[in-house]
């Protein structure tokens, strides 16, 4: 969710701002079946920015500022489901397409 809700940001997030730790994840671990979708949301996301950062630098970002976002815009988990609903109407097609099912 947090992925998303940095995606739908205006900006893109600078991976400079979010450098490599000691911990590293595994995309697919993190993504499972879904990773193909987030890395074609990602693709989209790039191209329209035709930025010369690397898609793996900008996952971590993506990742990273959502989390942060997230942070910023829950405070409890009654708020979530206010949020999927804001997300809904921004066009969030992950989120749309997850409720469907």
């Amino acid at each position: 969710m947090g992925f998303c809700l940095s995606l739908s940001e205006q900006t893109l997030p600078a991976p400079s701002d979010y450098p490599e730790e000691e911990r590293e994840f595994n995309r697919y671990t993190l993504l499972g079946e879904y990773d193909i979708f987030f890395v074609a949301l990602l693709k989209e996301r790039y191209r329209e920015h035709k930025g010369k950062e690397a898609l793996e630098d900008l996952f971590r970002a993506h990742v990273n500022r959502g989390i942060l976002l997230l942070q910023l815009r829950l405070r409890s988990l009654d708020q979530l489901g206010d949020l999927i609903y804001r997300l809904q109407a921004k066009g969030c097609a992950f989120l749309n397409s997850e409720l469907r099912d």
